[in-house]
């Protein structure tokens, strides 16, 4: 997201918070947040 948004470039915090924003309000959009995997990233 970091790559593909540049408003996030060097905002690892932020784009985590969008992150698990997004999750909470379109839990199908990825299958990982379909069975519930949901959490930070490298």
């Amino acid at each position: 997201m970091m790559r593909k948004f540049k408003r996030f470039m060097g905002r690892k915090a932020k784009t985590g918070r969008v992150l698990e924003r997004l999750s909470r309000e379109r839990p199908g959009l990825f299958a990982q947040w379909k069975i519930g995997i949901r959490g930070s990233f490298a």
